[in-house]
């Protein structure tokens, strides 16, 4: 359900036989889906779903320092190095359903649906680091590879004054 993708180059410079530096410039489109739900009973019952999806696009420019192990065909390595991320653009998309059952059966079914900018909720700059490592495969002209790493942000993507100010994109909360 949560799809995202990244699309982008890298430019790649050997400092010793071993230890190499990489410039990886990306766009990543990141999705992902929520949902509140929740419901109050008495004389007239209420059940409320909100469902989401968010998109966010952002441009990332991690810097990466990298060591890889001497191989013929396949290499593993282990990589470092620092990340800045900007934010471009974020949609979020929102189907909302209420239903009313009041005490002598009567349904009341309310959906609407709306979708709306929720760039002013996320932060537009972002720095922090990245670890991780993989493997490739060495080809004579060309290079495969798989790889696994792990960012760790200084910055928070949202902030407290930001989080709830988008009332169309988070209903029914007040701070």
């Amino acid at each position: 359900e949560n799809l995202g993708m990244h699309v982008g180059f890298i430019a790649m410079m050997d400092l010793t036989r071993n230890t190499k530096i990489s410039f990886q410039p990306m766009l990543a489109n990141y999705g992902y889906k929520y949902k509140t739900e929740y419901q109050w009973q008495g004389n007239t019952n209420l059940h409320y779903l909100a469902q989401y999806h968010q998109n966010l696009r952002m441009y990332e420019f991690p810097i990466i320092v990298g060591y890889y192990f001497r191989a013929q065909t396949w290499q593993p390595y282990v990589q470092g190095g620092a990340h800045y991320a900007f934010v471009s653009s974020s949609n979020t998309a929102v189907a909302v359903t209420e239903t009313i059952t009041s005490g002598v059966g009567t349904n009341s079914i309310v959906e609407y649906n709306s979708s709306v900018s929720s760039s002013s909720l996320f932060q537009k700059h972002h720095m922090g680091i990245m670890g991780g490592g993989g493997i490739q495969f060495l080809g004579e002209r060309i290079h495969i590879g798989l790889e696994a790493n792990y960012r760790f942000l200084f910055t928070k993507l949202n902030t407290i004054e930001s989080r709830y100010s988008n009332n169309q994109v988070v209903s029914g909360y007040n701070d």
